[in-house]
């Protein structure tokens, strides 16, 4: 029997979207869902990573901004499309 985080199912109820180590592949079809935008990865080793927490999902530029910082990833969008990229480390 495999155990459920029931957060991860009711959350949007509170216009919040809950993970529990839910990998970047499954946010991305949930992120084509619910705002109808396309998202590519540019590297396949990206959809493994995972994210724990609650994301306020109410704007597309809240959430993307959040995920890119929790995960050090880049997420851009540019028109209906979102593009997920490794960041860029900035050097002074």
């Amino acid at each position: 029997r495999t155990k459920v985080n029931p957060r991860v199912y009711t959350s949007w109820t509170s216009n919040q979207l809950f993970f529990d180590d839910t990998p970047l592949s499954v946010l991305m079809d949930r992120i084509h869902r619910t705002y109808g935008v396309e998202v590519e990865v540019e590297s396949p080793q990206l959809l493994d990573m995972q994210l724990s927490g609650a994301v306020d999902f109410r704007s597309l530029d809240s959430l993307i901004s959040a995920v890119g910082e929790v995960l050090e990833i880049s997420m851009t969008q540019s028109g209906g499309k979102i593009i997920i990229k490794k960041a860029q480390l900035t050097t002074n």
